[in-house]
């Protein structure tokens, strides 16, 4: 069972694919990939969806436990926007 979890991205620069991955990169300069084979259902509408917000602040998702964004190597969705604290 894997547990799923959304981490700020920041700013979306830029979007790609190729025959294996779904590419995402910020403007930090941290590169995610998805794996098209694993996700096949759903990766070419989070490719598309990713476009559209290329230059808008996004969250990602991953199945990876980790502590640091910078740690994180794949991802399986993106959004838009970032989780803020009704109370910030």
């Amino acid at each position: 069972m894997s547990n799923n979890s959304w981490n700020d991205f920041g700013v979306l620069k830029s979007v790609s694919k190729d025959e294996k991955f779904v590419w995402v990169s910020n403007e930090e300069g941290c590169q995610l990939k998805m794996s098209i084979v694993s996700y096949k259902e759903s990766a070419e509408r989070v490719y598309s969806k990713a476009q559209e917000l290329v230059g808008k602040s996004v969250r990602v998702r991953s199945s990876q436990d980790i502590s640091d964004l910078r740690d994180l190597v794949w991802f399986n969705s993106i959004d838009n926007g970032s989780y803020l604290s009704s109370t910030h």
